[in-house]
């Protein structure tokens, strides 16, 4: 026992000073990667991606020089993992999948960082993407964790892609009204907000024919941010309102009738 004590604990201190070695070297170069790619270099998600290989690159030589330091040959390495290549699949299926999903969302880049997506029932800001999952910022403030896996096979909405977007908004009215006016009064009351895009200018469609009224649909264009996307469609739909009772056109209220019986004699 004293013998291998000899042998093994100044390998494994070997071993632990290369790990703690290429640790520093590891954060070094992500530290340095990050100060040239502000020099050089806007775009945040090529920035990360080029980021975490550089990272994960000089970990993965750090543990194989540690290796190698504690006695290991790499030839004996590569036959282990040959060997257990396939028990390591299948216990390391999922982290695999989301390593390689985060490299594919990384390289094709369907959504940047910054961008306001939609996955499953998940909506908010790209925070991050690392080779595990996608950091999102929903809009109440939360930091949701989606594994990258999840992310690239799902249906994701990309409301950023474009810097303008469409909004609609639906008016119900009378079927007694006048229907070119009060479509021209909808259209001129969004071009009227701030924010309101005039090209294409705002339209007015007739969508529904209901039992007791009729719903217009008020489209208009706008910036694609939530935060304008929101505030712009608020206020459009209290311009609206002002609109229509400044030309007299009503919006249709349920009615209230109560009948009395008189009781038999």
């Amino acid at each position: 026992m004293l013998e291998s004590a000899i042998v093994v604990i100044p390998r494994a201190v070997a071993a632990a000073l290369v790990i703690a070695a290429f640790w520093t070297l590891a954060s070094f170069v992500r530290w340095a990667m990050r100060l040239v790619f502000r020099k050089f270099v806007s775009d945040l998600t090529v920035e990360n991606l080029i980021k975490q290989i550089g990272y994960y690159t000089v970990w993965a030589l750090g543990l194989l020089v540690a290796a190698g330091a504690f006695g290991i040959e790499p030839g004996d390495v590569a036959t282990g993992l040959g060997l257990t290549s396939i028990a390591l699949g299948f216990a390391l299926k999922d982290i695999l999948s989301n390593f390689v999903s985060g490299l594919l969302i990384l390289s094709l880049r369907p959504f940047q960082l910054g961008d306001q997506i939609i996955i499953g029932t998940t909506e908010g800001s790209v925070e991050r993407i690392e080779l595990r999952a996608t950091l999102i910022r929903t809009y109440d403030g939360r930091i949701v964790s989606v594994p990258n896996s999840e992310t690239f096979t799902s249906r994701v909405t990309n409301n950023t892609a474009n810097p303008v977007r469409r909004a609609l908004v639906q008016v119900h009215a009378d079927y007694d009204i006048d229907l070119r006016h009060c479509s021209m009064v909808l259209a001129n009351a969004a071009g009227s907000v701030e924010g309101v895009l005039p090209d294409p200018s705002p339209s007015v469609r007739l969508v529904q024919l209901e039992k007791d009224e009729l719903v217009l649909e008020l489209r208009f264009w706008t910036d694609s941010r939530r935060s304008d996307f929101v505030a712009t469609s608020s206020n459009v739909r209290l311009a609206v309102i002002e609109q229509l009772r400044k030309a007299g056109i009503e919006l249709p209220s349920s009615d209230l009738r109560v009948a009395l019986t008189k009781p038999a004699d």
